[in-house]
């Protein structure tokens, strides 16, 4: 049976260092290879030695760790805790930065205003690892965005929301609109390197719109159309959900966009087995179509599309 791979040696504790080196140097005083121990432990060959001859030195004592030399820290343990919260509380255009990403030249020239610590921009790049914190892309959110009205909808309204269409049986779906334009492309493919590759595509640019509406179980309505997305396919969008639903109550999540809120579309509401319920504003991330686009796009954007039945 094969043998478990043992935990990597600099990974250990200093304790479990030592009492490594320990037994390595009395199982090899005991007669077994260098090769076989170094394997075993997973430590380098070189090293099994330079721990048997530590131990002719100075006995079991001067395995223990020693004290590291080398330059000190330019920044402090405190100074370290410093830069961590300013990147957890703050952000650079809160700090009067021109850009609204943390970058290492921002970084560093945040150093220098705060602690008069000039560091090479590699030395920041560690600092930052050591820190915890990686390079990430951001999600972008609108400033505008009503934090406490996100909390009322995710805490209050959506679960009361929930409990009505579960005791009166109804459906619940989140709706949206997005268009797509024969010229959009995503994803990378491989090539020969430092050689650009070419995807041909069509020269003629045409878009379709679509609409789309999605329940929490997966079930998805969809709509596919030429032209402006307006109240009126809206509305049309509307009855076939309607006509699909076979009587059900259906409850319409949906942002705040004028087509929604038009007085076109309240007149046709009268009447209807539909209630529309609106997000806060400025808050797309609450509205699972929103994935939906990003799958459709990122799926169609792979493919080459010449004419406009094909993008549909």
């Amino acid at each position: 049976m094969a043998r478990a791979r043992r935990k990597h040696f600099q990974k250990l504790s200093p304790d479990q260092k030592f009492i490594t080196r320990i037994v390595v140097v009395t199982r090899y005083r005991r007669g077994e290879s260098a090769e076989s121990l170094a394997s075993e432990f997973n430590v380098g060959i070189r090293t099994v030695f330079y721990w048997i001859a530590r131990f002719a030195f100075g006995g079991e004592g001067n395995l223990k760790d020693r004290p590291r030399t080398g330059r000190p820290r330019k920044l402090s343990d405190e100074q370290m805790l410093w830069v961590f919260k300013t990147f957890r509380d703050e952000s650079p255009h809160q700090l009067k930065f021109q850009f609204a990403f943390w970058t290492l030249k921002t970084v560093r020239q945040l150093i220098i205003e705060k602690y008069n610590v000039c560091l090479a921009t590699s030395t920041v790049w560690g600092v930052l690892r050591r820190l915890g914190l990686s390079c990430q892309r951001p999600k972008k959110r609108a400033y505008q965005r009503d934090e406490d009205a996100v909390k009322a909808w995710k805490g209050k309204d959506y679960p009361q929301l929930v409990a009505r269409a579960k005791a009166a049986n109804a459906i619940i779906v989140f709706a949206d609109e997005a268009g797509l334009r024969s010229d959009y492309h995503v994803g990378t493919t491989w090539a020969e390197r430092g050689k650009t590759p070419t995807v041909e595509f069509t020269g003629k640019i045409f878009r379709i719109n679509m609409l789309t509406a999605i329940s929490p179980e997966g079930m998805i309505y969809y709509m596919v159309h030429e032209g402006t997305a307006n109240a009126a396919r809206f509305c049309a969008f509307l009855q076939e959900m309607a006509d699909a639903s076979e009587g059900r109550m259906i409850h319409v999540v949906l942002d705040n966009v004028s087509i929604h809120t038009a007085a076109e579309v309240g007149e046709w509401m009268n009447g209807k087995h539909m209630e529309l319920h609106f997000l806060p504003t400025y808050s797309p991330e609450l509205n699972p179509a929103e994935l939906v686009w990003a799958l459709v796009k990122g799926a169609v954007g792979k493919q080459v599309v010449k004419t406009k039945s094909e993008l549909k």
